[in-house]
């Protein structure tokens, strides 16, 4: 009985060594390459990025380290660090800046968005499920060559980015609301974001030789155009904002240079946060007859945000406009709040005449700014603004991080919003800022 029972305790002890021989490794070894973790992928602009941080991506010259303790890590660079991780883990599919093959890729797996951009590659992620849906639905539609002869076709318009884009996207629910394909044509002269219009263009070239929608983005669909159809449609309801992204997935070089431009060219700010975004409007609103937009002054914009979020307490103000007029207002009549806007060419109230909205005299650098603009929102939580489609753009553009975001409309109770009387606002604001600098001086 004592030999067997020594010959089972032998046994056991021999069981016991083998395991604690296997695991050796796990126990004592693989933890410190864990609590060592390099990734070497570093600065990335995501658009989940944009949605859920408000840190600036770290450079390319250093690793990011993450520690099981968290120690000597800035608590910035290990959130982003997992959130890289995190997002990569979830990707489907990558390709490398310059791959050819990305394009045709993306036009056909619609269903799929840009998640992750860095210094050498980027990545998409399949769409929440109620979206992917919609996208596959349309591109579905758009790509039926069974329905190519009876496409519904729309002439481009050259009007501003918001009506413009949301003219297309109209045309896309349209179709296929009657199934029908819908193609749109640039049959008279190019888009006015691809060329100079006629009376500004001289010699200079479109961007590209079709000088159409397609030089910046990829197709919508597989037919082609026929005759124009002499139906309108208007941009209206819940699926205008996934129309009108559809429509505009850029292309490979377009992305790479909105991204180049928010982390390498110094006109593009950092953004602060917690931050509101101001969507001043002006230019040419106040050229439309009958139509014409008031031009307001910055100080309604301000009001209005502090009487509707006062416990915020705004004080980084991303600032869009299309009037230089308007930073200099903000800067000299209301020093006490840091702006931040892109340094870019922009017209002196109503100057640049009517619906001239290339103001640098260069159609792709306005399309890249404007993109640039679309990114930067998005680390935003409110947004301030007059009637404009291109402030619906910036809001829809907000509300995909998925957080609450407050949209406050200064002229939505004001009852001439479209009014003849409203050509003569830019020359009473003009007359207003001149008095305020007069008076701070003082």
């Amino acid at each position: 009985m004592n030999r067997l029972r020594a010959f089972s305790y032998r046994k056991i002890t021999l069981v016991i060594s083998c395991i604690l021989l296997a695991t050796f490794p796990y126990i004592f070894i693989y933890p410190s390459i864990i609590t060592n973790l390099i990734v070497e992928q570093k600065n990335y602009s995501s658009s989940y990025y944009y949605y859920y941080s408000n840190q600036t991506p770290l450079s390319n010259d250093t690793d990011i380290k993450i520690t099981s303790t968290g120690n000597q890590i800035p608590a910035a660079e290990s959130n982003a660090a997992e959130h890289y991780i995190s997002l990569k883990s979830n990707t489907n599919e990558c390709f490398s800046w310059g791959d050819d093959s990305a394009d045709k890729w993306w036009e056909m797996n619609p269903e799929y968005e840009v998640t992750i951009e860095t210094d050498q590659e980027f990545c998409f992620t399949k769409m929440e499920e109620e979206k992917a849906s919609f996208f596959k639905k349309l591109h579905t539609h758009q790509y039926n060559v069974t329905k190519c002869k009876d496409t519904y076709t729309k002439r481009m318009i050259s009007s501003g980015w918001g009506a413009d884009i949301n003219h297309v996207a109209a045309g896309l629910l349209h179709g296929l609301d009657t199934d029908r394909s819908f193609q749109i044509v640039q049959d008279i002269d190019f888009w006015h974001y691809t060329a100079l219009k006629p009376q500004y263009r001289g010699d200079k070239k479109p961007v590209c030789p079709t000088g159409d929608l397609f030089c910046y983005f990829l197709p919508i669909g597989i037919c082609n155009a026929t005759s124009v159809d002499t139906l309108n449609t208007r941009p209206t309801g819940a699926l205008l904002p996934w129309a009108r992204e559809y429509s505009t997935r850029p292309q490979q070089w377009l992305r790479h240079e909105v991204y180049k431009s928010i982390y390498k060219n110094k006109n593009v700010p950092n953004i602060n946060t917690p931050c509101a975004v101001l969507h001043v409007r002006r230019a040419d609103v106040v050229l439309h007859g009958r139509f014409s937009r008031k031009y307001f002054p910055i100080s309604k914009y301000i009001e209005l945000l502090q009487r509707k979020v006062p416990e915020k307490n705004y004080t980084n103000i991303l600032l869009f406009t299309d009037d230089q007029n308007a930073v200099d207002e903000a800067e000299t009549l209301h020093p006490e709040y840091n702006w931040m806007y892109l340094n870019r060419t922009r017209h002196r109230g109503s100057s640049g005449g009517f619906e001239n909205q290339i103001p640098s005299g260069s159609p792709k650098d306005e399309v890249v700014s404007i993109l640039v603009t679309f990114h930067l929102a998005q680390k935003c939580d409110v947004l301030v603004h007059t009637t404009s489609s291109f402030a619906s753009a910036i809001y829809n553009s907000m509300v995909e991080t998925g957080r609450d975001i407050k949209l406050l409309q200064i002229d939505e109770d004001y009852k001439g919003r479209l009014h003849v009387n409203n050509s003569n606002t830019e020359m009473e604001l003009r007359e207003y800022v001149k008095e305020k600098s007069n008076e701070s001086t003082k």
